[in-house]
């Protein structure tokens, strides 16, 4: 419909988009090449699309082997290295690993989030990078409440769904946006954490006998044997699930959830982001909010 019938009531404001070029008067492209573009096109997209599920669903299986060779495999014994220094049990080596999961979801949601701004764009007659600026300057505009400004209170907090004027192929990304976030999650957080959870019960057991055993010898606090057993809790409690670092995850993971609202809803979406980036830029020129402390 949208090739051959040109416009549905969902893209009346926009005429020339790429797809039905053929339809407009200001374009000199014929139906056939214009089919032929977009058969390349949404086949590019269908294959990278494919590739990329492929790439994730492989790394989740690695990472599923991995998970039960540290937990329940009992064809392996994982031995934690639990005075590491980086607090990762000894699986900092694989920390390059999760940050490149971590950053192919962002790089799989941002595509989602921008397919998403672009579509919400074109229902509300705008191409897309003008949107986001119209977007951004309104919020702008009523955060700072510039005199002889008037945003666009509509555009601001009017009608915020996309589920309405979705096509097919935006349908698909939102369903399963959720794969690569639960494959890229699930091992550090349900089989490493749960783990930890296991070794911390166990520590607490094991070091609370040997407490008592010290302390019915007349050992004091200060004794080496006693502060062995507090420092191996300390860096239990201290571990992390993460082996990139539980920081690092936590980024990605602030990036993946402004992409997700910008996904689903994607004007809040950019209004988030340029409230981030308002509030960042305030906190370095104007002198009076209150700094960080540092540590």
């Amino acid at each position: 419909a949208l090739l051959f019938g040109g416009q549905t009531a969902d893209y009346n404001a926009l005429v020339d988009r790429w797809s039905t070029a053929a339809r407009s008067a200001e374009w000199s492209v014929g139906v056939v090449p214009n089919v032929v573009f977009d058969v390349l096109a949404y086949t590019v997209e269908a294959v990278v699309i494919f590739f990329a599920f492929f790439y994730v669903l492989r790394l989740w299986k690695a990472l599923l082997i991995l998970g039960k060779a540290i937990t329940t495999d009992r064809r392996f014994t994982f031995d934690p290295w639990i005075q590491d220094r980086e607090n990762k049990l000894g699986l900092g080596s694989l920390g390059s690993v999760f940050t490149g999961f971590l950053l192919i979801v962002v790089l799989f949601l941002f595509y989602v989030a921008f397919h998403a701004i672009q579509l919400d764009a074109w229902h509300r007659g705008y191409l897309e990078f003008d949107y986001v600026r119209k977007v951004a300057s309104d919020y702008w505009a009523l955060a700072l409440s510039f005199r002889g400004q008037y945003p666009d209170w509509n555009l601001l907090f009017g009608d915020t769904r996309i589920t309405g004027y979705t096509d097919p192929g935006m349908r698909i990304l939102l369903a399963t946006i959720v794969i690569p976030i639960t494959a890229v999650v699930y091992v550090p957080l349900f089989m490493i954490k749960n783990y930890l959870g296991t070794l911390i019960d166990n520590e607490r057991n094991v070091g609370r006998a040997k407490l008592r055993e010290l302390q019915s010898q007349g050992v004091l606090d200060d004794d080496p044997r006693v502060k062995a057993i507090d420092a191996r809790w300390n860096k239990l409690q201290a571990a992390q699930v993460w082996p990139c670092g539980n920081a690092v995850a936590l980024r990605y993971f602030s990036y993946m959830s402004l992409l997700v609202l910008s996904a689903f809803l994607p004007r809040l979406g950019i209004l988030v982001c340029t409230g981030i980036v308002v509030a960042v830029f305030a906190r370095k020129v104007v002198p009076w909010l209150p700094a960080k402390e540092k540590k």
